[in-house]
């Protein structure tokens, strides 16, 4: 879990309808050992009332939560959001803006029983807070993003090939989705029915795989 670290950044596109999904995960980091703490989430309003970021992070140190982002990504249409932790110091991006959300600076100790990172929900002793929407192009580095860097990434992608750009150090997790035989092969599981089934070459062979994007909420599908 990027949560380890003093610096990290977490990118990804969504095209979720906030208003309505209350309290739900787009992003998670938890710790599965039973006392479902120390816990991160950027995830829609807890009330549901619009589209804005939901951060909640409680477990270490004093608990931040729930404050919400002036800008509104999650209103149904794709946008880019970046979370940023630069030596503690926390910031979010709206599609290469920074957001005047101010968040508290993550305490130096307490996140070493964090062992889950979890995309479209929280997973903890259970999976739970599933969001409904589109999820595409996650990525998580070890390092902070300068805003010069998280405006070309919203501009133009993570580089890939040739010299790799500045972007791609610290890069130790990337989901595209665009090539379902990145996970042929893989088992998922509907968490709510208990059905297993595989992945398929580059169909959509289980509900929740899309070509170019995962879907949750419909399945609450999840690879393992």
């Amino acid at each position: 879990p990027v949560n380890k670290h003093d610096s990290f950044t977490i990118s990804f596109w969504s095209k979720i309808q906030g208003n309505g999904q209350n309290d739900l995960r787009v992003f998670s980091e938890s710790n599965t050992q039973g006392d479902n703490g120390p816990l991160f989430n950027i995830g829609t309003r807890n009330n549901g009332s619009d589209g804005t970021i939901d951060i909640y992070i409680r477990g270490a140190g004093p608990t931040v939560g729930h404050i919400f982002s002036t800008a509104e990504p999650f209103d149904d249409e794709w946008h880019h959001v970046v979370f940023v932790q630069n030596e503690l110091e926390r910031s979010i991006y709206v599609d290469g803006e920074l957001d005047d959300l101010e968040i508290a600076a993550k305490p130096e100790s307490g996140w070493d029983n964090i062992d889950a990172t979890t995309i479209g929900g929280i997973l903890r002793g259970n999976a739970s807070h599933w969001v409904t929407g589109l999820i595409d192009d996650v990525a998580i580095w070890t390092r902070a993003l300068s805003a010069d860097e998280v405006s070309g990434l919203t501009g133009s992608g993570i580089p890939t090939g040739g010299g790799g750009g500045p972007l791609v150090p610290g890069l130790i997790a990337y989901w595209d989705f665009d090539d379902a035989s990145q996970i042929e092969g893989g088992t998922v599981v509907d968490l709510v029915a208990g059905i297993e089934g595989e992945v398929l070459g580059d169909t959509a062979a289980v509900e929740g795989h899309l070509g170019g994007a995962v879907e949750f909420g419909a399945g609450n599908w999840i690879r393992v």
